[in-house]
């Protein structure tokens, strides 16, 4: 075979034949230069066994290529002397035909286009090279028996594959789909005949048609092996050029994301935000923000692997659009304030702690900028005023122009929409503040709008005026027996409040509040603390009976109010309400049951299958959660105090355990977040137990709570194979 570079050169017949030429010449000997300076060269016979060489290695070529074309000629013998006159013309000059492959099929990428291009000069090459040796043919002894050898090996020695375009086409359509190769092009070649190969062709692999049918790309245009990877650039590519997803992809993921949008920190009106799409006003359509961090969290769950591997892309883009629309000063404020939300919920469960806490203030910056914590009860078209920044006031006139007039609600569900929004970024707020001990961003105290109602109540304002409605600052009321107002929703807020208190009873300053002078009066004497005689000799000033758990003392009122408080919460709630292990419409069926078989062969959307099951409540299980993991650290404390009350506290921790398995056949990516922080609590509430049980030698209680841990720590790594975040406070757990 000739090199490479000389194959190129043999493209035109002018050069071949010079080509030619010069090496015959190169093989006679050198001239002989006489005294009368005419040269002569002596004559050299011809290198027979050159040219027998050179023949039969074209045989052989003739061959391979015959087998490989058998399909065309229908025949599996090899290349006569007159089959080749016959099929090549006028031999041995024939006249090369440059006719394109039927076969091969259009190629979308640009750079395989360049390697098909490259693939398909050198084919043409290798055919021109063919019939260019001025050499007999072979006998056809000669030619039957290099047939019969490279049937058994019909790759030349030198490695080199010598297959026409065309068979390199039907190798691409039968092996491609069977082997994940990095470079489309770089295939190995397998010594089988093609009618093995025809027994043995697999079909191209299934793809997803909605995504081809949203970038409107025809399929049969493409590659039956089509990468992933370039189906994830095709769709980012759409997704940088229009800044929206084709609407074949963007449904099934907002129906994914609405079919479980409390788990996400969402709550809205469904059907009012799919009629928000359709608009042609900037203003009434949603948030980019909002839009690309609901794909965000719904295409961590999406069946397909391109929209899957686009979930960080997703996040970029949602936090971009946020950052533009703070810098813009963009009046969807409330859609700003989801987007923050989900994306605090998502940085964390992803263990970007210090990225979620920073999203979170922004949420709540956002909601106090539009005073979404001062709407007054009763609703009324003045609930959501603004109060007026005080010009006169020489300290803040430079400050005038960043008194933004943010829009009011636009009606009542609006109203309602963003009370929702807002409780659902101060409990996000409060969660990871719980969860990384850095400080919130808005106390309780501060806050003035009512717990929220479900959605659909907010349609009939007159109604919801007439109704008494549950505050913040009537939960500490010592006066009520049980709580005012409809629970059904406000429950979930009420219990996260009631378990940040009690998570910041350990605290060694606790930031007092104007309806408790037992923390400023602590505060205060923390400060005049020098000396600890000073303390001793102070009858009126309580001792910090903390530093001996065993020590015996006045019970703080603090511990007391917050535990009657959350005793008089337990009473009030509703009937729905007080069993977790209790099935409801609508709730996450166990992963064996029929239900969850029946969902997920389903072909409407999540949200209409959902509605026709019955499974556990995710609400009610993480309200039970909160309201034990109270429990537990309230008596805790107060076990300082009372020494009998550690054995409750355990009991409300093991409880949180028993909620386990109730659970344990249902899907975890359901409680995310929410419920890892009071496990992280619980856990180390037995953990401290165990150490208790271990000194005073109660090794087989010691045992058992160990297994409650493990439990815990399982549980965990459950919810670790949806989110990272899992199996981080597993590994905290287990060292």
């Amino acid at each position: 075979m000739l090199p490479r570079s000389r194959i190129f050169i043999l493209v035109d017949p002018e050069c071949r034949q010079k080509h030619l030429v010069i090496r015959l010449l190169s093989n006679v000997a050198q001239p002989v230069r006489h005294t009368s300076q005419k040269c002569s060269f002596d004559e050299v016979p011809q290198p027979k066994l050159r040219f027998q060489a050179l023949e039969n290695k074209i045989t052989r070529l003739e061959t391979a290529l015959f087998q490989s074309e058998n399909m065309q000629f229908n025949s599996s013998e090899p290349f006569t002397d007159i089959q080749r006159k016959k099929h090549l013309g006028t031999f041995p000059y024939p006249v090369p035909n440059y006719s394109n492959p039927n076969t091969f099929s259009n190629i979308s990428h640009p750079n395989r286009q360049s390697k098909h291009d490259k693939q398909q000069a050198s084919s043409q090459a290798f055919k021109e090279l063919w019939g260019t040796s001025f050499s007999p043919v072979a006998e056809y002894s000669d030619s039957i028996r290099n047939s019969d050898a490279m049937s058994n090996n019909p790759m030349d020695p030198t490695g080199h594959d010598f297959l026409s375009t065309d068979v390199l086409d039907r190798i691409i359509l039968e092996t491609g789909p069977t082997r994940p190769i990095a470079d489309p092009w770089a295939f190995a070649f397998s010594p089988s005949d093609n009618n093995d190969a025809e027994g043995v062709t697999t079909g191209p692999p299934s793809m997803d048609s909605d995504l081809f049918a949203a970038l409107q790309i025809d399929t049969e245009q493409l590659l039956p092996d089509p990468l992933s990877q370039d189906r994830t650039a095709t769709l980012r590519a759409y997704i940088l050029d229009r800044e929206e997803l084709p609407k074949e992809i963007r449904d099934p993921l907002l129906h994914f994301f609405f079919s479980r949008m409390l788990s996400f920190g969402v709550m809205l009106h469904v059907e009012r935000f799919w009629k928000s799409l359709e608009n042609l006003a900037k203003e009434d359509q949603p948030h980019p923000a909002f839009l690309f961090s609901m794909y965000h969290c719904a295409s961590q769950f999406s069946s397909d692997e391109a929209v899957r591997a686009l979930a960080d892309e997703f996040f970029r883009i949602s936090k971009a659009k946020l950052d533009e629309g703070v810098a813009k000063w963009d009046t969807r404020i409330l859609d700003m304030i989801r987007a923050a939300t989900v994306l605090t919920l998502s940085s964390y469960l992803r263990a970007n702690f210090l990225t979620g806490w920073v999203l979170g203030g922004v949420a709540m910056r956002l909601c106090a900028l539009a005073h979404y914590q001062r709407i007054s009860f009763p609703f009324s078209s003045h609930s959501h005023d603004h109060p007026k920044v005080n010009i006169c006031n020489p300290d803040r006139r430079t400050w005038v122009h960043t008194n933004l007039r943010i829009p009011s609600p636009k009606d009542s569900v609006e109203l309602g929409e963003c009370i929702w929004s807002f409780w659902i970024a101060w409990g996000m707020d409060q969660r990871t503040s719980i969860a990384t001990a850095y400080a919130p961003a808005m106390h309780w105290s501060e806050i003035e709008t009512p717990f929220p109602l479900p959605l659909e109540q907010y349609a009939d304002i007159d109604r919801v005026n007439n109704q008494p409605m549950t505050a913040v600052y009537s939960l500490f009321d010592d006066s009520q027996q049980t709580l005012v107002g409809d629970l059904n929703t406000a429950c979930f807020f009420i219990s996260l409040l009631f378990l940040i208190e009690a998570s910041r009873l350990s605290d060694w300053f606790i930031q007092p509040s104007s309806r408790n002078e037992y923390l400023s009066h602590m505060c205060s004497l923390h400060s005049s603390h020098k000396t600890p005689t000073s303390t001793e000799n102070s009858p009126q000033e309580p001792v910090d009976q903390r530093i001996n758990p065993d020590s015996t003392g006045p019970i703080p009122p603090e511990i007391i109010q917050l535990q009657n408080a959350v005793t008089r919460f337990v009473k009030s709630l509703p009937l729905e309400r007080m069993n977790p292990a209790q099935k409801v419409r609508g709730g996450v069926p166990s992963l064996k049951s029929e239900l969850a078989l029946r969902d997920h062969s389903s072909s409407g959307s999540p949200s209409a299958s959902s509605e026709d099951d019955w499974g556990i409540s995710v609400e009610n299980v993480l309200l039970h959660t909160e309201i034990l993991t109270t429990h537990a650290l309230i008596l805790q404390q107060r076990a300082d105090y009372d020494p009998s009350a550690r054995a409750q506290s355990v009991l409300s921790a093991r409880s949180v355990v028993n909620i386990i398995h109730i659970i344990v056949d249902v899907d975890f990516s359901r409680f995310g977040f929410y419920i890892l922080n009071c496990w992280r609590v619980v856990a180390h509430i037995l953990l401290d137990e165990v150490k208790r049980c271990r000194s005073i030698g109660n090794s087989e209680e010691a045992m058992s709570l160990t297994i409650d841990v493990e439990l815990i720590i399982i549980a965990m790594k459950r919810i670790g194979e949806v989110y990272r975040l899992g199996n981080i406070a597993a590994s905290v757990l287990n060292s």
